[in-house]
């Protein structure tokens, strides 16, 4: 469920209240392994900041 939270875009902070983890450092190193889905995400939002950089430097 973490894993699909994470996923959906909720906050790490946020889950880590709700699933009463101590520590982000432990949620994020148990769950936040990358699915194809957030790999896609990133590298979309990659793409777009890449881009808008480019067309602001020239």
């Amino acid at each position: 469920m973490v894993t699909l939270l994470i996923e959906a875009g909720a906050q790490m902070k946020a889950i880590q209240k709700r699933t009463g983890h101590e520590s982000l450092k432990v949620l994020s190193d148990t769950y936040s392994h990358v699915t194809e889905k957030v790999d896609k995400d990133t590298a979309d939002k990659f793409d777009v900041f890449k881009t808008a950089r480019s067309e602001t430097a020239n």
